[in-house]
This record gives C-alpha cells, sequence and structure tokens, in this order.
C-alpha cells in the first residue's frame, strides 16, 4: 500500500508526490517514491535522471503523455540511470 507523505511543485512548476509504498499507512515508514506528473512530456532524459539524483531515492517515476491506447507511460529513474521497470513504484503508481 502507499500513502501520501507530501505534495509540492518542482522548479519546473510540475506537480509531484513523495508516497511511501510498503507501509501500513504509517507516514515516512515505507519505501519513498518520487512521482512526477509530466503528462505534458516537458522534461528531458538529462532532466529526469537529475531530478531522481537529487532526490537520492531508490527509484523516482515520471508519469508521461499516453502512448498506444494506454492511459499514461511511465519512466523509471535510479539515481544512477533509467530502468525499465521496477517493483515499488509500479505498486505505488497503481494506488
Amino acid at each position: 500500500a502507499a500513502s501520501p507523505a507530501t505534495r509540492a511543485s518542482p522548479p519546473e512548476g510540475l506537480p509531484f508526490h513523495i508516497l511511501d509504498v510498503f507501509t501500513t499507512g504509517r507516514p515516512m515508514s515505507g519505501n519513498q517514491l518520487l512521482v512526477v506528473e509530466d503528462r505534458n512530456d516537458t522534461l528531458s532524459t538529462e532532466a529526469m535522471q537529475q531530478i531522481a539524483a537529487e532526490i537520492g531515492f531508490a527509484e523516482s517515476a515520471f508519469v508521461r503523455s499516453p502512448t498506444g491506447g494506454c492511459a499514461a507511460t511511465v519512466r523509471i529513474f535510479t539515481t544512477d540511470a533509467e530502468v525499465p521497470q521496477a517493483g515499488h513504484p509500479i505498486i505505488g503508481l497503481s494506488e
């Protein structure tokens, strides 16, 4: 389960959320996940990587515009690289 820990706006003006994934609802007790809503695809790959590195969580997820009939696409970054998939971001985003 995931619960919102905070909500604010990054310098780019995009909404973002910090979620606690794999928790029973107690804030700040799960695996932290940054979720950035970039539905207009304004961030470059380099910018997403820089944000993920700056935040320093195990993974950061960027929700992007839909493709191929999907409601949205998601790009996931660790502090070092983009990854094709990861468990706790997928579970956190499914909530």
